[in-house]
């Protein structure tokens, strides 16, 4: 298993080659030592990566918490808004601040559902390779795993393009609201092209989440 694969799903660099070198070692010499470096990774592996979990759990009661506020202050700011109290920048600020801490949420709860089918994978990769081979039919579900894996792979893009498209239409907004204060002398040329350049930047990663979004769906198709 490659290294770069390895740091992607998520093992930290050091515990990665530390893997490599005992599976090289162990497959260039018997059976019997496999299951020996077996032994030795996949305790380490497994808490590792279970640890990780956790911590996504915790991440998760965060930004749920954070969402809850968000959503208490704009609800006020809302009521401002509608009576023309507060301008119109700070309003859609708030709107933009809300919105993208909702999708956090869902995003973090994929995050969670992708690092336990991680979790899954290795422990039962550690079963096999510890356990007695016709004992352990594990193939069909680490398929189903990956499978998984993959689809809520998809699904993170989907969520980070919608972050992405909140930030846009927020870029567009203030544009117009800055554009429509620079005809009337109230902000400068200087003002508008910082706004210009915020939205090539938010439309820049929004067309990028989108094309890798549609790819990947396109892939789990095929």
């Amino acid at each position: 298993m490659p290294l770069s694969i390895l740091q992607r799903i998520g093992f930290p660099r050091r515990l990665a080659v530390l893997m490599l070198c005992l599976f090289g070692t162990a497959l260039a010499g018997s059976p019997a030592k496999a299951s020996d470096a077996a032994g030795l990774v996949c305790p380490l592996a497994e808490h590792e990566r279970q640890r990780t979990l956790e911590d996504f759990k915790v991440d998760l009661e965060l930004v749920k918490n954070e969402y809850v506020a968000r959503k208490k202050v704009f609800d006020m700011i809302k009521k401002l808004w509608a009576v023309r109290s507060i301008e119109r920048e700070i309003y859609l600020d708030y709107k933009r601040h809300t919105d993208r801490t909702k999708v956090r949420v869902a995003r973090m709860r994929t995050v969670i559902a992708q690092q336990s089918s991680i979790v899954e994978q290795y422990a039962l990769a550690c079963a096999q390779a510890l356990g007695p081979k016709d004992e352990v039919p594990v193939s069909a579900r680490v398929e189903e795993l990956q499978a998984e894996y993959r689809r809520l792979d998809c699904k993170l893009l989907d969520r980070d393009s919608e972050i992405a498209d909140i930030d846009r239409n927020f870029d567009a907004a203030i544009l117009e609201t800055t554009r429509t204060l620079a005809e009337q002398n109230i902000k400068t040329r200087f003002e508008l092209e910082i706004e210009e350049y915020d939205l090539s930047q938010s439309k820049a990663r929004s067309n990028s989440y989108r094309r890798r979004a549609k790819e990947c769906r396109k892939q789990l198709a095929d």
